[in-house]
């Protein structure tokens, strides 16, 4: 995937996430199943997720080869990195720690807007890289290893999508139960 596909598809995950997000009741936007993160809390997350990917891929090229090195192999596909993913979390591979939300209360729409700032940041620095350094750039995931910064995109785009189907599907569930 080129680098205008691949922004195109960022800022079309991140906007469907965020715009199903504000479509929620507070009762849904609240709503957690037991050992669940709640939507709100998934917000975050993606929030968290988020930041160290904007301040990396902000730094000097020579400071991320100093520090994470580089890739040699071709990128993995789109596909490839989603099914990568999966398998992690089959193993029972989870978010550590430093990626997991607070329970502090902030409005919805701030948290939103905070994203949607975000992932323009992230867009926006992703169009300052080359298709070679894309593919070169190393930085580590926590669950995937070294990925190149497209991989890491990838990844970063299919994030948005695998959180809201996990919300639809916890409140799709809830309502069965309710109803």
């Amino acid at each position: 995937m080129k680098k205008n596909e691949l922004l195109a598809l960022l800022y079309r995950n991140y906007t469907e996430f965020c715009k199903y997000i504000a479509s929620l009741s507070e009762r849904d936007y609240e709503f957690a199943a037991p050992e669940k993160w709640s939507a709100e809390l998934q917000l975050k997350h993606l929030i968290i997720s988020i930041k160290p990917l904007v301040y990396i891929f902000n730094l000097e090229t020579n400071a991320i080869q100093e520090k994470f090195g580089s890739v040699s192999e071709p990128p993995r596909s789109y596909e490839e990195i989603k099914a990568l993913y999966f398998e992690k979390l089959k193993e029972g591979g989870k978010a550590p720690d430093r990626f997991a939300p607070d329970h502090q209360v902030i409005p919805k729409d701030k948290l939103l807007d905070e994203l949607q700032h975000l992932v323009q940041q992230l867009g926006g620095l992703i169009e300052n890289f080359s298709e070679a350094a894309l593919d070169s750039l190393c930085v580590p995931h926590p669950l995937l290893g070294n990925l190149s910064f497209r991989e890491m995109s990838y990844n970063a785009i299919y994030h948005a999508e695998h959180h809201q189907q996990l919300i639809v599907e916890m409140l799709k569930k809830s309502n069965a139960t309710h109803n």
